[in-house]
């Protein structure tokens, strides 16, 4: 997915400027897609401690991987990625035998088959999980809503609580800032040229993310009341995210002319560059954690348009805590979108501007040498180097075994090697040339 791959490959280069060895493990899909439409493997060669793995996903190359056929992503990670992530870590490139043993694993949150498989291995963990903090505190506490009548839930209740480290991306815009993207679909980066010539704070832009989809009811009244607001627009239509039976020829004549006149269309964005962007007055998000982080990043208020996980919690946090945005729930009535565009652009506009830019001062301040996220940060880095400690330190001798080209030396050595092996030892053979001739007699 594209949000969790953005962040995890940011976490990477952060773990690697700080000099720990990372190797990120991507689906072949992913990999694809990522060689396809950015500069990725040129960017990450500046680190000798980075390299890339693939593990395949268990899925034809042209399933959607999509909303509407997630059933069938987890069922493809189950009965194949599952297995074949287990036979790396035991005794495959990832094992304790191979030449650049794991110490830590790092999955992403939703991986609940990596705990299994690194406790067999006997390899400490630590989820990233890329939902909000404020989400996951709210599932946590769900139990204890339910048995207490809080939240209504029918049926019976069965959890199942794994103890394990979590740790959230943070805004790193000032702490650093990678130079490339991390993007799963080609960017249209016109856009950026047609941001130049409008007004500072006036566009509002639109994206639903990675993997939201609609239907094609729901987009034309976001993009009737967008029209009836009067406001410029952008708006990101990622292919397969509207669903249903449309013809663009029969789009209301209406929409195409206001369209031409002050809006703009596409399929993807850079988006930390859009939001970056001095024209940008508001965005109109389903509030996902990364697009929710990259707007308070950049100051920009929000519309929120929550669809589902951690979403409908994040749209409550920008709108009743944070108080840098409007909640309009799953509303996609074009009367409530002009209402709330205006609001964004010019209505309130002085009070949500006040508040996004308090918020991006702190977002700016956490990531200085004196603030939490860098504190978080070095802390991370501190508990992975004392977890690769522990597990070096529990592994068996590397040993090298250089007998001389005698004859005599030779058959001892073979014996004391073998004795080691026995013994659990990893053990490599050096042989000068002439020593080993035939190939064939010697013992694996």
């Amino acid at each position: 997915m594209q949000g969790p791959v953005n962040c995890t490959l940011k976490l990477a280069e952060l773990l690697c400027l700080n000099g720990i060895t990372v190797t990120v493990l991507n689906t072949e899909h992913i990999h694809r897609n990522l060689l396809r439409h950015t500069n990725v493997l040129s960017r990450f060669s500046r680190y000798d401690n980075f390299r890339f793995e693939t593990i395949p996903d268990g899925l034809p190359d042209d399933h959607p991987r999509s909303t509407e056929r997630f059933v069938e992503v987890f069922e493809g990670m189950k009965n194949v990625t599952e297995p074949v992530f287990k036979k790396m870590m035991v005794s495959g490139c990832f094992s304790k035998m191979s030449k650049c043993p794991v110490t830590v694993v790092i999955p992403d949150g939703s991986y609940s088959f990596a705990l299994d498989v690194a406790d067999e291995v006997g390899v400490p963990v630590v989820y990233f999980e890329t939902v909000s903090p404020c989400a996951l505190w709210t599932y946590l506490c769900l139990p204890k809503l339910i048995e207490a009548g809080e939240v209504p839930f029918n049926g019976p209740l069965h959890t199942l609580f794994k103890s394990c480290m979590a740790i959230e991306p943070k805004p790193v815009s000032q702490m650093h800032k990678s130079n490339g993207s991390n993007s799963l679909w080609e960017e249209n980066r016109s856009c950026l040229t047609w941001l130049d010539t409008k007004p500072a704070k006036s566009v509002i832009y639109v994206s639903i993310g990675s993997l939201a989809i609609m239907t094609v009811d729901q987009f034309f009244e976001i993009w009737h009341g967008l029209v009836n607001s009067g406001k410029l627009f952008l708006i990101v239509k990622r292919p397969g995210s509207v669903i249903g039976d449309h013809d663009d020829n029969q789009v209301p004549k209406v929409l195409v002319d206001a369209t031409k006149e002050r809006g703009f269309i596409a399929q993807w964005v850079p988006q930390e560059e859009v939001l970056a962007h001095s024209s940008i007055g508001g965005f109109l998000t389903h509030s996902g954690w990364n697009s929710t982080m990259e707007s308070i990043v950049e100051g920009v208020p929000m519309i929120c348009w929550p669809l589902y996980v951690d979403q409908q919690v994040n749209s409550r946090f920008v709108s009743e805590v944070w108080k840098i945005g409007l909640d309009i729930k799953d509303t996609s009535d074009k009367v409530i979108i002009e209402k709330a565009v205006n609001d964004i652009i010019n209505v309130r506009r002085n009070e949500f501007i006040k508040s996004a830019n308090t918020l991006a001062e702190s977002a700016a301040q956490s990531v200085t040498k004196d603030g939490s996220s860098f504190k978080d940060l070095n802390r991370l880095i501190k508990d992975l180097n004392s977890m690769d400690d522990q597990i070096i330190s529990s592994m068996p001798p590397q040993i090298i075994v250089f007998p001389s080209p005698l004859q005599w030396p030779s058959n001892s050595m073979f014996d004391l090697a073998e004795l080691l092996c026995l013994s659990g030892h990893a053990v490599t053979f050096v042989l000068i040339p002439y020593t080993h001739s035939p190939p064939t007699l010697l013992p694996h």
